[in-house]
């Protein structure tokens, strides 16, 4: 994703991570370029450079920040659309969302923490259906976590927009009841949802609603990982999951047709995700010892 130091929202910069990438020689890294300069949604990104340079970007995300300007939005899709292009949204208003520690609902008042709604993921996922539409583009959600959200990309599809839509193995496995350990390791962003939405994600993921799974997986060190409240490390975690390291073994169980084919099937790894857009294909991983910066998940005992 294009929310590293620096930001990849030039073509000098991303055709850098494609070197860096090749020069590691671990897997074939594909850059995702910025929608907006700095990720700050203010002005667009150099989408026409970074899609002609040597990377050939052709998938764009501000992930980690919603673009949540309509004007911005639209005009990203209409932009990309010349080149076959892809918006990639993180959907989350930031004005239902300050200060949010995890669902909003009875629970999280239970608990006296700042409640998430899930209006805050539906809402931008219906205007940008709706201008994804308007002028023929590609839009692709990312990590959907609630029941409304599943119910929308469905009506999209049905609609013929063209619209993908992506969920994470913790949002197809894990409810807010996690959330009453006050364990930050439960603290992701979009926030753990009710057993309903975990209902309804895996429910979308077997009847081809939701194209496939991606990790997320967003690792910080352990310095960045907050400060204690009463004891507990929760208020300022920032969010993360080391659920990488775990959906291929929690994932191949359950209802609704989840057996192994289907999430092998749907897995972003492997090629052609989002559609038309070529990944890495199999063979490309080979695995090394791993150095990853944050060393546990939400499945760790």
């Amino acid at each position: 994703m294009a929310n590293t130091t620096p930001t990849q929202d030039t073509a000098a910069i991303v055709d850098q991570v494609l070197r860096l990438g090749e020069e590691a020689d671990w897997v074939e890294v594909r850059p995702v370029g910025a929608v907006t300069k700095g990720l700050e949604g203010k002005q667009l990104a150099s989408l026409g450079s970074m899609a002609r340079s040597r990377s050939k970007v052709r998938v764009f995300s501000d992930d980690g920040k919603c673009v949540s300007d309509p004007v911005l939005m639209r005009r990203a899709l209409e932009y990309v659309k010349g080149f076959g292009g892809v918006i990639a949204q993180h959907s989350q208003d930031p004005a239902l969302t300050e200060g949010a520690q995890m669902n909003e609902s009875t629970l999280s008042g239970e608990l006296g923490l700042a409640g998430w709604p899930a209006v805050a993921e539906e809402a931008i996922i219906a205007r940008d259906i709706l201008l994804a539409k308007h002028v023929g583009s590609r839009l692709h959600v990312c990590h959907l976590s609630t029941a409304g959200s599943v119910d929308l990309v469905r009506w999209g599809k049905a609609q013929g927009v063209d619209i993908t839509a992506e969920a994470t193995p913790h949002h197809l496995l894990l409810t807010e009841q996690l959330a009453a350990t006050y364990d930050p390791l439960y603290k992701v962003n979009p926030p753990l949802r009710r057993a309903e939405d975990v209902e309804a994600v895996r429910e979308g993921l077997a009847d081809g609603t939701i194209d496939c799974i991606g990790t997320d997986h967003a690792p910080h060190p352990a310095r960045d990982e907050g400060l204690r409240v009463a004891g507990r490390r929760v208020r300022h975690d920032r969010p993360g999951d080391g659920a990488a390291d775990h959906h291929r073994d929690d994932g191949e169980h359950g209802p609704h047709g989840l057996g192994g084919r289907r999430t092998r099937d749907v897995d972003c790894s492997r090629p052609d995700w989002p559609r038309g857009i070529a990944g890495p294909g199999p063979g490309r991983w080979r695995p090394r010892t791993r150095h990853p910066r944050r060393r546990h998940g939400p499945r760790d005992g």
